[in-house]
């Protein structure tokens, strides 16, 4: 099998060797995720043997901190989560669950492999308009659990809200608006509106 020269592919004068290279990549990015599943299945294995969690616990960390940005940790991390049930905490690293190494299903969990357990979603472009109505939808939520930790500012909550709707603003949205400016933000529509109309307009 010839080894592909990635560093110097752009040369190549037919589509054999992209195609090659195409397959290189294949090949290996499949050796790759089985080699990690393997060694998800060794450390449960392991465990389930000895009864020992912190190995474990401690392989896991080293294997998701270990892998390159290209692989889908968040599947692997969901097949952890749910196999060995590990817990991800907010310091970035896994701790034990509740499951006891008596509970584990190795052949079970041999069979599941993590890219298929959880696989990527589809590529979806952006709908910004439904990205938007999701948006004020999750504020709207957070708004009702009060939680103290939200910044969620009411009044761009609200214009956001009237600018998804599609409406005309009519005189009684102007005054309801002019009514909820504070006291600088309404002197200083005031000073512009008493202005002369030339300087309104240079403004």
């Amino acid at each position: 099998m010839t080894r592909i020269n990635f560093t110097k592919l752009a040369l190549a004068n037919s589509d054999d060797q992209f195609l090659a290279a195409i397959a290189s990549i294949q090949r290996r990015g499949e050796t790759v995720q089985l080699d990690i599943h393997l060694f998800l299945v060794a450390v449960a294995s392991r465990w389930a043997s000895t009864g020992d969690v912190r190995p474990a616990v401690k392989m896991i960390n080293k294997l998701i901190d270990a892998l390159p940005q290209g692989i889908r940790s968040n599947a692997i991390k969901a097949w952890v989560e749910t196999h060995l049930g590990f817990q991800w905490d907010q310091s970035g690293m896994f701790k034990p669950g509740d499951l006891k190494h008596s509970d584990l299903a190795i052949k079970k969990l041999a069979n599941v492999r993590w890219w298929e357990f959880k696989p990527e979603p589809d590529y979806k472009p952006m709908d910004f308009t439904a990205s938007v109505l999701t948006l004020i939808k999750k504020a709207d939520d957070r708004v009702r659990k009060n939680d103290p930790r939200d910044a969620i500012n009411s009044d761009i909550l609200r214009a956001v809200k009237f600018a998804a709707s599609g409406k005309t603003l009519g005189v009684e949205d102007l005054l309801g608006a002019i009514q909820a400016l504070d006291p600088q933000d309404l002197a200083q529509l005031l000073a512009h509106l008493s202005a002369p109309q030339e300087q309104r307009l240079a403004a």
